[in-house]
């Protein structure tokens, strides 16, 4: 099969296969696990087992990064990166939350967010940059896309306010750590910014599901 077919199927199956987990685990054993099920699925089955297999590397090789990042030259891709750790403390309201959450949903939070962000940033960035490490297209473009439509799919689950507008809210994010994986040709930095971005967010679903089914 042709790599670039390959690479556009993957997302494809990725949101129907997870979207039958939500739909069929949400209809008979109720929406929070059904989040838990359905986001496990997608962290081990696809963020993890489907890119080794793929490149038949280790999941070390997605976040070894080939190139420097924390160097003058990269300027402009260490703000887009301190972006996707600042935006967070506004959209979420981060710092007046902190005295009205719950501790021990804070707490849940922190491994939660840290697993999402280095399982979606190994399948959706790293797997990709190290395809296509000089397309620009295939590398950023293609990947940030279907990052932000694979985001219908938990809301099955545990929908949004507005749907729409989240899953428009979740392109920059994924264009963002685009930009900073390609540069690196690693998942390593994306990884980390994704990671404490969802941290400051309180882990989103994950962590509220695991919350309330452990109260």
């Amino acid at each position: 099969m042709n790599r670039k077919v390959l690479f556009l199927l993957l997302p494809v199956l990725l949101i129907i296969s997870a979207s039958i987990v939500f739909y069929i685990t949400s209809c008979t054993i109720g929406r929070y696990q059904s989040f838990l099920i359905g986001i496990s699925f997608y962290w081990l089955f696809w963020c993890l087992l489907i890119p080794s297999i793929i490149k038949s590397k280790s999941i070390r090789f997605f976040l070894k990064s080939e190139r420097p990042f924390l160097v003058r030259k990269n300027s402009w891709v260490i703000l887009l990166f301190l972006s996707t750790i600042i935006s967070p403390l506004f959209i979420y309201k981060t710092i007046s939350n902190l005295a009205i959450k719950p501790i021990m949903l804070i707490l849940l939070a922190i491994p939660l967010a840290v697993i999402n962000g280095f399982c979606e940033e190994i399948f959706w960035r790293g797997l990709y940059v190290r395809e296509f490490p000089n397309s620009i297209m295939w590398g950023i473009i293609i990947p940030s896309v279907f990052f932000s439509l694979w985001h219908f799919s938990p809301q099955i689950a545990m929908p949004q306010h507005n749907r729409f507008v989240f899953i428009l809210s979740t392109l920059p994010l994924g264009m963002v750590n685009g930009i900073i994986a390609f540069n690196t040709k690693s998942a390593k930095w994306s990884a980390i910014g994704h990671s404490i971005g969802g941290i400051l967010a309180f882990g989103g679903s994950s962590a509220l599901s695991l919350y309330i089914l452990l109260t």
